[in-house]
């Protein structure tokens, strides 16, 4: 089991880190060129949908990202809003239902948390 955490400024354009670390690491776990993009796609849809509903411009998004067997495991938050809701949009939860095996966002103590894992599906 391997972990590996990254914190990025609140600010779109630091997603591209994230995907670059999802990358290397679903490579470590054999997947193939299609299972890499899905990874890297849904970081990004989560990542980019926390960002957007946070209201620090000077807040971190921690991304930590488990290699677990055969799976990978992203959990990434931000502060949350106080009383505010979140949901994911229609075409976003239609992206991630079809790149990962789970994924979720739930808001709790304080911060806004996604979550996803996606499993390796090749065998050697």
């Amino acid at each position: 089991m391997w972990d590996v955490t990254l914190s990025i400024p609140v600010s779109l354009e630091f997603v591209r880190l994230a995907r670059l670390v999802a990358s290397g690491l679903g490579a470590q776990l054999n997947f193939t060129l299609d299972d890499i993009e899905d990874v890297r796609m849904a970081v990004d849809e989560l990542c980019s949908a926390l960002i957007d509903a946070t209201s620090d411009p000077r807040g971190t998004l921690t991304v930590q990202f488990r290699l677990d067997g055969g799976q990978l495991h992203m959990e990434a938050y931000v502060p949350a809003i106080a009383g505010q809701r979140f949901a994911m949009d229609e075409i976003s939860t239609h992206i991630l239902r079809a790149a990962v095996d789970r994924h979720e966002v739930e808001q709790t103590n304080g911060s806004l948390v996604a979550r996803m894992t996606k499993q390796c599906l090749t065998t050697d």
